[in-house]
């Protein structure tokens, strides 16, 4: 009787202990998510303010001189 108790503990705990591991992979996704969110959201400003600038790079690096 004990012990299936304490398998049903067990089981009950690991459940648990998973869903914490499943909780902060998606924290961890989220928080990654937003940064690179962030930053994408930064670098579409810059292009908006002067996009003649970043054009022009992008030729450069994409196509180089003969």
């Amino acid at each position: 009787m004990h012990i299936e108790r304490f398998k049903a503990i067990q089981g009950f705990l690991g459940g648990c202990i998973s869903n914490i591991g499943d909780f902060a992979k998606c924290i961890k996704t989220m928080i990654g998510v937003t940064t690179i969110v962030g930053t994408c959201q930064g670098n579409v400003e810059r292009i908006m303010a002067d996009p003649d600038l970043f054009m022009n790079k992008f030729k450069n690096i994409h196509f180089p001189v003969d």
